[in-house]
């Protein structure tokens, strides 16, 4: 066995992919006490956004932060390198 086809599913592999997951945790944590709760208040008048852009962060940010872990957890995009 070539060392490339050993290390595809290895501890190395495993190791990167917990260590991702608990990075993107810190930041979905982040994004929930820190970033949210100030898009509750009221900016001034000049700068408030209105209509439905006013709910647009509520939105992508999960998103954004959310499709990297799943991706991770489910492995979409992984191949053998063999």
């Amino acid at each position: 066995m070539d060392v490339v086809g050993s290390m595809v599913g290895g501890p190395i592999a495993e190791a990167l992919r917990l260590f991702f997951l608990a990075f993107y945790a810190i930041g979905v944590t982040v994004l929930v006490l820190r970033v949210l709760p100030l898009a509750f208040r009221s900016a001034p008048v000049e700068r408030r956004a209105e209509g439905i852009y006013r709910y647009l962060p509520f939105f992508l940010l999960p998103v954004g932060f959310l499709i990297p872990p799943v991706a991770m957890l489910t492995r979409v995009g992984e191949f053998n390198a063999t």
